[in-house]
């Protein structure tokens, strides 16, 4: 394939926008090959990324476009209204005034997201009012007084009233804003940064109460002896010590997880939500805790927990999914190498070519690479596409730092493919078995319909 190039012909703000911060930009370019030849009425992909202080420098903002160009192989797309990568601010929140800013464009000209490098250009100054959107200065105070509740029913709470009340709240300090402890009202001091960030945990210390959440699915943290019953498991082991593996708790209980030497498995387990909840999701979020012990030294790689729907007909072991019998985003680990682990994702996937699924691992900053004997917060999230459509997601986060994104998957051909499980799966190989016991502790899993974040 011809490397493609971009020749950029304007680059200006949208009209209407300069006397605040800019929401968009208009963007426009001709695509040509390297003959000079322009690529007319295509569909291309674009990613466009804003980098602060140089070329080089750090990416404040990043976007994809879908579109296509046109007979004189010119592309116009509205920079600030594409799919905006989940981990950057928005557009509207760059600070312009600490420039200068740098614009880098890359394009996949099959129209998918294979980009290749095609263009870099320098932003002109920007025009705007810099305190625009600031809170004008009130002239006349505003005075208000506390209501009197003469005529209202509220003129006759008491203290018993309170205390009922207490009672209640008490077991309530989801992400609603406020503490009640006694007869003290307070605002939940993470309301205040964590609206920011998002994550249901940040609003339950030590994840105490997180289960009473709307949007939880399920917690195990191994401390209910029948914890398995959510599981459709019994036996495998629970500890609170292993001095060979030099295992400190997180919090209490964990699974203990073996993978014994000349053998493949270690566990596998489900979490089946059409009997546990009676539907089946398009979207999910999984958080578990992994602590890998100190003897932990596997010959090939293998499999870590994730999220499937193989109906037991395809999309695992050496069944290929062909977007009608099933799926899977179980994890992965590859070989240790310098002392560290990579993980990431084994999928199973409509789009896979042969017999096995295809391996991602975490690769963002090589977050993905974990250590031996230390505690890692392990998020994914999962949504299935559109059937017959390659908007499906796969993200993964370490620490609650953002370690992989592919937004372009296809798990799926047909809408009656869903979230069937949360797969716990530990497993060496391939067919390579593992040359020692291999073992690794997991705790706290949270199943959520919302991004879960670690434990605060």
């Amino acid at each position: 394939m011809k490397k493609i190039v971009y020749i950029i012909l304007t680059l200006f703000i949208a009209p209407g926008l300069w006397a605040q911060s800019p929401q968009k930009m208009n963007y426009q370019t001709v695509i040509r090959n390297n003959d000079n030849a322009m690529i007319a009425n295509a569909s291309v992909g674009i990613q466009v990324s804003i980098h602060q202080g140089s070329a080089e420098g750090p990416v404040v903002y990043s976007e994809t476009h879908s579109t296509a160009t046109n007979a004189n192989g010119l592309v116009n797309i509205e920079i600030g209204t594409g799919n905006k990568s989940w981990w950057k601010p928005n557009f509207k929140d760059i600070d312009w005034t600490k420039g200068p800013y740098f614009i880098k464009t890359e394009t996949d000209p099959n129209g998918g997201s294979a980009y290749t490098l095609t263009g870099l250009s320098q932003i002109a100054s920007i025009p705007y009012a810099q305190h625009a959107e600031s809170a004008e200065t009130l002239v006349n105070p505003l005075i208000e007084e506390d209501p009197v509740f003469e005529t209202s029913v509220s003129q006759n709470i008491n203290q018993s009233d309170f205390s009922v009340w207490n009672n209640k709240q008490n077991k309530l300090i989801a992400g609603k804003g406020i503490i009640i402890s006694g007869n003290e009202i307070s605002l939940n001091p993470a309301v205040l940064e964590g609206e920011k960030t998002g994550g249901i945990a940040q609003f339950y210390k030590n994840d105490k109460n997180i289960e009473t959440d709307p949007d939880v699915v399920l917690f195990t943290d191994f401390e209910n002896p029948n914890w398995g019953l959510n599981w459709n498991t019994s036996g495998h082991p629970v500890v609170t010590s292993n001095e060979k593996e030099k295992f400190i708790p997180f919090d209490g209980n964990a699974l203990q997880v073996t993978v014994p030497e000349g053998k493949n498995s270690g566990l596998s387990i489900t979490y089946k939500f059409k009997q546990k909840t009676g539907s089946e999701p398009e979207e999910i979020y999984f958080r578990y805790y992994l602590r890998i012990g100190d003897g932990w030294s596997p010959s090939f790689g293998g499999k870590f927990p994730g999220i499937a729907g193989t109906y037991d007909r395809g999309g695992w072991g050496g069944r290929p999914s062909d977007g009608y019998n099933g799926w899977s985003a179980r994890g992965l680990y590859e070989r240790t190498t310098n002392g560290k682990t990579p993980i990431g994702n084994y999928v199973y996937h409509a789009d896979m070519r042969g017999q096995w699924g295809s391996h991602w691992v975490w690769n963002n900053e090589n977050r993905g690479y974990l250590e031996k004997n230390r505690w890692y917060c392990v998020e994914m999230y999962v949504k299935l596409n559109t059937p017959e459509l390659n908007d499906g997601i796969l993200r993964g986060w370490i620490d609650g730092l953002p370690a992989y994104e592919k937004t372009d998957l296809s798990y799926r051909k047909t809408s009656d493919l869903k979230i069937e499980t949360v797969w716990l799966n530990v497993y060496h190989g391939g067919s390579d078995v593992a040359p020692s016991d291999q073992v690794l502790f997991i705790d706290n899993i949270v199943i959520a319909k919302k991004y879960i974040g670690p434990r605060k």
